[in-house]
């Protein structure tokens, strides 16, 4: 019974900590509540170093992008920045910023 529960239980449990882990706060959006029906007019992939705490090239004017206001900036994980930081622990998690204008 202890040789089921260190290969099989341990994995499982090891797994659901990490899941529930980088379940939190992988997205964040300022604006309308929803996504506009149109595609963002911008979307760039931001790379981010030691569990998000550290962001390379991360700034983005989206008043410039939208020659004003945006109407939603969102900030998101996608399956693949998940994937990466699950590879990594957390050292590399790529995020993605979408800009949607009015």
């Amino acid at each position: 019974m202890r040789a089921i529960m260190r290969t099989i239980v341990a994995p499982l449990i090891l797994v659901a900590f990490f899941a529930v882990a980088s379940a939190g706060c992988y997205r964040q959006s300022i604006g309308a509540p929803v996504p506009p029906p149109h595609p963002p007019e911008f979307t760039k992939w931001n790379h981010q170093i030691l569990w998000g705490i550290i962001g390379v090239d991360t700034n983005i004017d989206a008043n410039a992008i939208c020659h004003g206001p945006p109407e939603r900036v969102s900030v998101y994980v996608g399956p693949a920045g998940l994937l990466l930081g699950i590879i990594t622990a957390g050292i590399y998690v790529p995020t993605t910023t979408s800009v949607w204008c009015h």
